[in-house]
């Protein structure tokens, strides 16, 4: 397989999280809040822990440059110096709103997705080789891309929240697409050593992996017609790089 950088972008964009059929298939449906909340739900047992991966990254990436990336979309979610901004608790609430639509779902089963997506994401950065950790960025801030481009669409077409309950979309709406430029900026600056290159590439895949198995679990919970339709055409995961163990 080909593993120059714009084999990487090409394999996170066709291989992340706008592709899956989950994300097809709700957005042809009709809005289901039930559905919504129980994948924004799990998505965020993931993404809460994200600025703590992102600092832990940029003290272990050797490379001055890449750390100042890494310390912008650290900075990001932080709010950028706004203590009122701060991405994790605009989640929280944007959960807090979708609440009411909570699906009477095993308490032990509910967020089982979400934290095992959490898990194998820490595997992955808490990796020897930090490069790999480097690899779950780019894949993520693409994927993150092609969510909010997914959020907004079913957003647009529901009425129960108002825009001021969404602040974490509206947010993310704007920074979206510069976090998906660094994921290329991030990409160009691996270079040319054959070592950080395969790292990056497993960390990568590991996470497209990872990412596919969240959300195939949630298309079997929720669908489980169109999910076993979907195992059968080979196309509802992609697990060759899921870690193990």
């Amino acid at each position: 397989m080909e593993r120059s950088i714009e084999a990487l972008l090409k394999l996170c964009l066709e291989r992340g999280m706008g592709r899956h059929p989950f994300l097809r298939l709700t957005a042809e449906l009709p809005v289901d809040m039930g559905v919504l909340y129980d994948f924004m739900s799990n998505l965020n047992l993931a993404t809460s822990a994200y600025p703590a991966w992102l600092q832990t990254s940029c003290a272990r990436v050797p490379s001055p440059k890449i750390r100042s990336i890494l310390f912008k979309l650290l900075n990001d979610e932080y709010g950028s110096g706004d203590p009122e901004q701060i991405h994790v608790n605009l989640f929280d609430d944007m959960l807090g709103a979708l609440r009411p639509w909570q699906l009477p779902l095993e308490a032990g089963e509910a967020l089982r997705p979400g934290r095992e997506l959490r898990a194998r994401a820490e595997a992955i950065f808490n990796a020897r080789d930090p490069y790999e950790g480097l690899g779950v960025v780019i894949s993520g801030e693409i994927s993150a891309e092609q969510h909010i481009a997914w959020l907004g669409h079913q957003l647009s077409r529901q009425t129960h929240l108002d825009p001021n309950q969404i602040a974490w979309y509206t947010v993310h709406a704007r920074v979206e697409p510069d976090h998906a430029l660094d994921s290329s900026r991030l990409a160009q600056l691996i270079g040319e050593d054959a070592g950080v290159r395969a790292s990056v590439w497993r960390g990568a895949e590991a996470a497209v992996a990872s990412l596919n198995v969240f959300l195939d679990a949630l298309l079997e919970r929720h669908y489980p017609l169109q999910s076993a339709a979907a195992g059968r055409a080979g196309s509802a995961g992609v697990r060759e790089g899921l870690p193990q163990g």
